[in-house]
C-alpha cells in the first residue's frame, strides 16, 4: 500500500493483510509520506507468516502517533502467533523524519511476532503510550 501524502487515522480498525485461518499468509509493505495517527487500531500485518519474508513500514516524512485513548493500538506486526504457530516475519520500520509517540496510555508495538527487526529513525520523541520495540509478546488476537 502506498500513500504519497499523509496516512491519517483518528478512529476505527485498520488490519492490513488480515488472515486468521492460514499459516502461510503473505507479508505487508506500506510506503507513506507521513503518518498522523490519533486513535483507533492500526495492525499492519495481521496474519501468521511462517516463511521468514519481511514486512515493511516506510515513512518518508514524520510519523506522529498521538494516542487519544488508552485503548488505542498501533502495531506493525499485529499478530504474534496463530494457535501455537509463531508469526516469524521480520520487520523493517523506517522513519526519515521524526517518530513521535505521545498521548494516553495506548499501545505501540513494532513486532509482536518472533521475527527479527530493523528500526531506523532520524529523530525520536516519546512522551506517552506503552511502547515496545523488538519485544515479542505472543499476542494471538484482539
Amino acid at each position: 500500500m502506498t500513500v504519497n501524502g499523509t496516512f491519517s487515522q483518528s478512529a476505527g480498525d485498520f488490519r492490513g493483510n488480515y488472515n486468521l485461518s492460514a499459516y502461510g499468509t503473505g507479508t505487508s509493505t506500506y510506503n507513506f509520506g507521513a503518518i498522523n495517527f490519533t486513535g483507533g487500531t492500526f495492525l499492519g500485518q495481521y496474519g501468521c507468516h511462517t516463511a521468514g519474508a519481511t514486512s515493511t513500514l516506510n515513512v518518508s516524512g514524520d510519523c506522529t502517533i498521538n494516542f487519544g485513548a488508552a485503548g488505542n493500538i498501533f502495531r506493525i506486526i499485529g499478530l504474534g502467533k496463530l494457535s501455537a504457530t509463531y508469526n516469524n516475519s521480520p520487520t523493517n520500520f523506517t522513519v526519515v523524519g521524526t517518530l513521535t509517540i505521545s498521548g494516553a496510555a495506548g499501545e505501540f508495538s513494532s513486532n509482536t511476532g518472533s521475527g527479527a527487526e530493523t528500526n531506523s529513525f532520524q529523530n525520536v520523541i516519546i512522551s506517552g503510550g506503552a511502547n515496545t520495540f523488538s519485544h515479542h509478546r505472543e499476542i494471538t488476537s484482539i
